[in-house]
């Protein structure tokens, strides 16, 4: 697995998405597909955030967010 430093700087963030887009096969330059899996990942977040919004709290990848 591929790991951040704890304060990563834009370039490793940048770095290490590419290389876990790489690893995962979605290693594309089409525009439009890439929208597709961001809006997909983004929903993804969204349920989630939805079914603890009752007084809950998620943990995100990176930081943290809280309802």
């Amino acid at each position: 697995m591929i790991d951040l430093p704890e304060k990563p700087t834009l370039a490793e963030i940048q770095s290490y998405v590419l290389q876990m887009k790489k690893a995962r096969g979605f290693n594309t330059t089409d525009c439009f597909y890439e929208c597709c899996l961001l809006a997909e990942e983004c929903g993804e977040l969204i349920s989630a955030v939805r079914k603890n919004a009752k007084g809950g709290s998620i943990d995100c990848c990176v930081g943290r967010c809280y309802i």
